[in-house]
This record gives structure tokens, C-alpha cells and sequence, in this order.
């Protein structure tokens, strides 16, 4: 019998490690799964969502010492149907888009609360609000859809616009083209992702504070985590997980000519958002976003500055309540 040598021995345990951790690394790349993000639809699916809006504002202002202070608040919520017309060959689609219904919950400095629904008839002081969610509950959007989830287009809007007293109360195309980006897709993801892997895109959209003419955007710069898939009920969902910096841009492009001299900075911002994504109907099962922003706003008179810093937080929700194919 031979005799193993006390180097030999030595090695065996170094040998032993170097085989366990090679059968680990193997063992990892069969379990490693990736999967598709992207919108991947079929023509004629169709998906109806409940969503849920919250802002809550809190505004002070200060003058020569003087101190104010307010609060408002309001909570928007309906449902929303999507369907896919057309997917072409190179994955990107045509997509139409409707709001179904929209009711607003205004609440003012004073405490008190104003419901305007577009499936009710709004008279009085709040007639003009009323006919603007009926409008926009009114007919189809279309979008084009590019083959990584970006929005390119958004068209019918002119429509809503006759049914109006002023057709810039109409949000713009930028602004349903951020509707149509926070419903059934993801936007910008890679080909195949793992568990834990990731992905950046950059969005800018506009924010209003009621400061018109001014008009205001906001840049963002999300980096997205495909966090987990679990299985549902029998579907596989994916978990996404997006954060990232916000950047404030000021337009006063429109300001009137002998305006006193207005600054407005972003001086605190934090987004955060969650999606529950379908990964055989390759759409959003549920969305939940939270943001929270502080402006400060500086009007420079002969008399001193009028300083107002408006604190803002939004909550929105959304929620995939039907989905089938388009009769």
C-alpha cells in the first residue's frame, strides 16, 4: 500500500476547498435565470387600471418679517384602460390609452373638501374643472410605443380640447406621454436581466406649482433593480425597485418683460418607486411611488424679498383590476 507523503496530505484539504468552491460557481450558473423586461405584447391585450394620486402641499411665506403659513391637499383616482393595437416586428407598438373615469378630492387652506367627478354633472364655481375631467375621460389617446417602453407620441388631445372653455387646460402631449410611462410597461430595460441586476433612464417631466407663466420640469435620473420574481397564484411576478436624483429646470421664456426678478430653487427632492411586473402578459400588475419635494421661491422687490418654500408629497398607486383581450 502506498503511502501518501505529508506534503500530499497537506494539499488535500486545499484541493477539497478548490473543487467545493468550482462546484459552487457551476452550480450558480444553472440557477442564474434572466429574464425579458421589455414590452413584449401581443395585439388585442387589453388591461384596465385602478390608480390613486395624492399631493399634499404645505406653503410659507415670509416678508420683511412677516410669517404665513398654509396648506392644501388634493387625491385624484379612477381607472384607466390600455390596449395594444399593433406590435411591429422591430418590438415596438401602437397602443391606445383611456381614462374611464376620474373623480378629484380638493382639500383648501380652509379644511374644506370639494369632490369634482367626470361622471357627474359640476355646476357652479367648479363647473370649468368639471368639464375638464369630463374631457379628459372623454375618447382615446394613442401612443407609439418604442421597442424599450419609451413613449414617443401621444395623439387626440385636440379632441378634448373642444370640449373646454380654455384648451390649455388640457394636459400636454409631455404630460400623458408620463401617464402612458407610468402604466403597463417598464421603460428602458436591457434584453435579459438577472436578479439583482440593473438599469438607469433618465425622464423629464413637468411639475407645477402655480407659478404661471413659469414653466418647470423635472429631470430624473432613476436607476431601476429587478429585486426578486416570485411566483403568484401561478404567474411569475418581478419586483422592481427604482430611485435616483432629481433635477430642477426653470423656463421663463414666457415671464412678461419688467417682471421683478424671481429664483426658484429644488432645494430637497426624493423619489422612490416599486413595480409589480407580470411576466407572461409582460405588463405592470401594481405600481407604488412616493416623492417628496421642497421649492423655494425668491421675489425680489424694491421693498425687500418675498420668500415662499412650498413643501410637497405625492403618493400614487396603481393597480391592475381587469385584463383579457380587447373584443
Amino acid at each position: 500500500m502506498k503511502v501518501l507523503s505529508m506534503k500530499k496530505i497537506l494539499m488535500l484539504p486545499v484541493l477539497l476547498l478548490v473543487m467545493l468552491f468550482s462546484a459552487s460557481l457551476v452550480m450558480g450558473q444553472e440557477e442564474e435565470v434572466e429574464y425579458d423586461l421589455r414590452p413584449l405584447w401581443e395585439a388585442g391585450q387589453e388591461t384596465t387600471y385602478e390608480f390613486w394620486n395624492k399631493r399634499d402641499r404645505n406653503i410659507s411665506m415670509s416678508f420683511n418679517g412677516n410669517n404665513q403659513e398654509r396648506a392644501d391637499s388634493y387625491v385624484s383616482e379612477g381607472e384607466t384602460t390600455w390596449v395594444v393595437d399593433q406590435v411591429n416586428t422591430d418590438g415596438s407598438s401602437v397602443c391606445r390609452m383611456k381614462v374611464d373615469w376620474i373623480a378629484l378630492t380638493v382639500k383648501g387652506p380652509d379644511g374644506e373638501e370639494i369632490v369634482i367627478d367626470s361622471r357627474k354633472d359640476n355646476t357652479g364655481r367648479f363647473e370649468a374643472l368639471g368639464k375638464i375631467l369630463k374631457a379628459m375621460a372623454s375618447g382615446w389617446l394613442t401612443l407609439d410605443i418604442a421597442a424599450n417602453g419609451e413613449v414617443t407620441k401621444v395623439t387626440g388631445m385636440e379632441a378634448m380640447k373642444t370640449l373646454v372653455d380654455d384648451p390649455e387646460d388640457i394636459p400636454s402631449e409631455l404630460d400623458f406621454k408620463e401617464t402612458g410611462s407610468d402604466l403597463a410597461q417598464l421603460i428602458g430595460p436591457p434584453p435579459m436581466l438577472a436578479v439583482g441586476g440593473s438599469w438607469n433612464h433618465e425622464f423629464r417631466w413637468t411639475t407645477d406649482i402655480g407659478l404661471d407663466p413659469i414653466k418647470m420640469f423635472i429631470n430624473y435620473d432613476i436607476d431601476y433593480t429587478l429585486t426578486s420574481v416570485e411566483n403568484i397564484e401561478g404567474i411569475p411576478v418581478a419586483t422592481i425597485d427604482g430611485t435616483g436624483p432629481m433635477r430642477l429646470e426653470v423656463d421663463m421664456e414666457d415671464v412678461p418683460a419688467g417682471m421683478p426678478p424671481i429664483d426658484i430653487r429644488m432645494t430637497d427632492s426624493h423619489t422612490q418607486t416599486q413595480i409589480l411586473f407580470d411576466l407572461l402578459r409582460h405588463e405592470a400588475v401594481g405600481r407604488n411611488t412616493t416623492q417628496n419635494e421642497t421649492f423655494v421661491v425668491t421675489v425680489t422687490t424694491p421693498n425687500g424679498a418675498i420668500v415662499q418654500e412650498f413643501q410637497i408629497k405625492h403618493q400614487g398607486q396603481i393597480l391592475r383590476i381587469k385584463e383579457g383581450d380587447a373584443e
